[in-house]
């Protein structure tokens, strides 16, 4: 399904019993569990839908990524927000926020609420399958006209055993008759235990670029946005869900704004960062997890079909949400795939204050205004006033007590 973030994608797993009906995933909620089995028509195990529209192989990577990349390219009619606060140690109050940007009058429109568990358990690997969904298995029915904006808020309880750092609350829009997903988005019930991401993958390295030992590997990229450095002790990579503790990283300092590229090539006695896995030509998955009390917490996973030989795939800028292919890989360096700066800031007056605007960029997340006394200007972090999510920012009383101040606003993908 689409996610409010452009470029991802989010998975639901609805956990059906098997092996066993004395499966605690299962019995935590059966009603629900078999409601959304029998929807999707599932007759067996494992099965994958995207967007209920697409069954590609559930251990193909290639033809899911084909089957999430066709969905992906399809526009949303909507945007979504959630949101969560007021955490307690068994319940918490969730929002959810959809804007038309058409009209969506179908009677088929439903809105689901799902709480998920980001850990496994003792039958296997288990990615996200669901535990409650609001206000049931049928959704929510809506109809909403172009930039109209539906809210919806619940509250979800859950068991005190439950680790709120392993929870999140994800949403999507459905069209219940015909499956097909608006979009979707989520929020996690604590802020997550590090923002690193992976940054760059390259799975056929022939005659690209050369590891420490002067060998053509594949390789993996770990880039820090910060603010804070990262120590990735207790951390691990794994091409291999089913042991999301296959390598680990030695004491190892990542500098916030810094990379690491980690070699995937079994060469672990050689110096340097050398998993104990290689990449799959036709395509592969990558998860980068943390160690927690008892289980392994994800912190980034990217999957991705047949990149090609000496091409790299990666986020077009470091950091960002947006993906793409690179014939010139970066490895250990900046993604170059967009531009930092925005086009046309505009500053207006108003009394002592002055607003500025500028175009969106597609791919930020966030924008950072600088402000400095002289130009030109090489703006650092001292000069760094604000960072915000929209295209405008108001410097309140700057007119009445500077002389001079110039501007510079600079696009972040986090």
């Amino acid at each position: 399904m689409g996610s409010n973030e452009p470029g991802l994608a989010l998975l639901v797993r609805y956990h059906v019993y098997w092996p066993s009906a004395g499966d605690p995933y299962y019995q935590y909620n059966t009603s629900e569990n078999n409601a959304r089995t029998s929807y999707y028509g599932v007759t067996g195990v494992p099965h994958l839908e995207v967007d209920g529209l697409s069954s590609p192989d559930p251990w193909g990577a290639g033809a899911i990524q084909s089957a999430i990349n066709a969905r992906l390219a399809i526009p949303s009619p909507c945007t979504m927000e959630v949101t969560t606060e007021n955490l307690t140690s068994t319940t918490v109050d969730v929002t959810v926020r959809l804007t038309a940007e058409v009209d969506m009058l179908s009677t088929s429109n439903r809105l689901f609420v799902a709480l998920k568990h980001t850990c496994y358990n003792q039958l296997g690997v288990h990615w996200h399958p669901f535990r409650d969904m609001q206000p049931s298995t049928s959704g929510f029915s809506f109809q909403i006209a172009a930039d109209s904006t539906l809210e919806y808020s619940t509250t979800f309880t859950f068991s005190s055993g439950f680790e709120p750092e392993h929870l999140r609350i994800i949403a999507f829009a459905q069209n219940y008759s015909s499956k097909e997903v608006y979009q979707s988005g989520f929020a996690d019930l604590v802020e997550s235990v590090s923002n690193l991401v992976i940054n760059e993958v390259m799975s056929e390295n022939l005659r690209n670029v050369l590891d420490p030992q002067g060998e053509h590997e594949d390789w993996v990229e770990i880039f820090n946005p910060g603010p804070d450095n990262a120590n990735l002790l207790g951390f691990y990579l794994t091409n291999d869900f089913d042991d999301l503790g296959l390598w680990a990283f030695p004491d190892t300092l990542l500098l916030a704004g810094d990379h690491i590229v980690v070699w995937c090539d079994n060469d672990v006695g050689d110096a340097g960062l050398h998993a104990n896995f290689s990449l799959t030509n036709d395509g592969d998955a990558v998860g980068l997890y943390i160690e927690g009390i008892t289980c392994h917490h994800a912190i980034d996973v990217i999957s991705f079909g047949d990149i090609g030989a000496d091409k790299s795939y990666g986020r077009l800028c470091d950091g960002a949400s947006v993906w793409g292919l690179f014939f010139d890989c970066t490895p250990d360096a900046a993604n170059a795939g967009c531009a930092d700066d925005v086009q046309n800031l505009v500053t207006l007056p108003s009394g002592s204050d002055l607003q500025l605007f500028w175009q969106p960029v597609d791919w930020a997340v966030s924008y950072t205004i600088y402000r400095h006394d002289v130009f030109p200007m090489d703006p650092g972090t001292a000069d760094s006033i604000s960072t915000v999510s929209d295209t405008t920012y108001t410097d309140t009383g700057i007119l009445s007590t500077e002389s001079n101040a110039f501007y510079q606003v600079t696009a972040r993908p986090y």
